[in-house]
């Protein structure tokens, strides 16, 4: 049980994870707190290996709040094909100047990104093998809450619901049960929102505007192939809306 608040400088990331030396329940990070911290990774372009915060390893009760995360090839990063880690928030904080994905989201049960300001994500124009995402779900990502955030201006999507990787404990990839909810959403280079075959999302009361290809874009998933029939999209303000294989949606 941590808390931990100051200026990181990390090449390495902060790895927040299981002790390869206990045995059991007790063996998982629980109970940290990462608190009004500048964590700066120092990367200049596009460097791989450069990750602000890596949360992995069923750890518990993860929560960054008041940071500021920046100049990382991906700010945030969990494991898709890892067990559950719960109870992860991230709130109140700053990610600017990201390289890669500013948050990646993947084997999480329980996450909360909340009141967070997600902007300047763009890859350098030499360097074309990363997504530039403001919030990538991997896969293998249940109960997840997107609200009240400001998004704005990256190379790809700002939000990106996929189902790429697969738990090696469940064999699943599937995500599901995830809101977004009140985010301001601006400046994507592709779609500003993308979901490709979440289960059971909802998409209530954003802003979606300004952005290259469209504002909210629901399709069948190209890894599982799960048509997103129970997706609900309810008051929000968008430029555009689509539809691609998916017969069945709530508006």
């Amino acid at each position: 049980d941590r808390d931990v608040t100051g200026v990181q400088t990390c090449a390495l990331p902060i790895w927040i994870a299981h002790s390869p030396l206990g045995h059991g329940d007790q063996s998982h990070a629980q109970d940290i707190s990462l608190l009004n911290s500048d964590i700066d990774c120092g990367a200049v372009g596009t460097s791989r290996g450069t990750v602000g915060v890596a949360v992995r390893g069923a750890s518990q009760r993860v929560t960054l709040s008041g940071d500021e995360i920046h100049d990382c090839t991906i700010g945030f990063r969990s494991q898709a094909a890892g067990p559950f880690s719960k109870q992860i928030v991230i709130t109140h904080s700053l990610f600017t100047k990201i390289y890669g994905d500013a948050i990646d989201l993947g084997g999480l049960n329980g996450v909360e990104i909340a009141n967070d300001v997600i902007e300047d994500i763009h890859r350098s124009a030499d360097h074309h093998g990363y997504h530039d995402d403001g919030i990538q779900f991997d896969g293998n990502t249940a109960n997840a809450i997107i609200a009240y955030n400001v998004e704005a201006n990256s190379t790809d999507q700002l939000i990106f619901i996929q189902d790429a990787i697969a738990s090696q404990y469940t064999h699943s990839s599937v995500n599901h049960n995830i809101l977004v909810l009140g985010n301001l959403i601006y400046g994507a280079g592709a779609f500003a929102v993308q979901d490709q075959g979440g289960v059971d999302v909802q998409f209530v009361g954003n802003t979606i505007w300004s952005n290259n290809d469209g504002s909210l874009f629901v399709r069948r998933s190209p890894f599982t192939h799960l048509v997103p029939t129970h997706t609900l999209v309810v008051d929000n303000l968008l430029s555009t809306f689509e539809l691609k294989r998916t017969p069945h949606i709530v508006q």
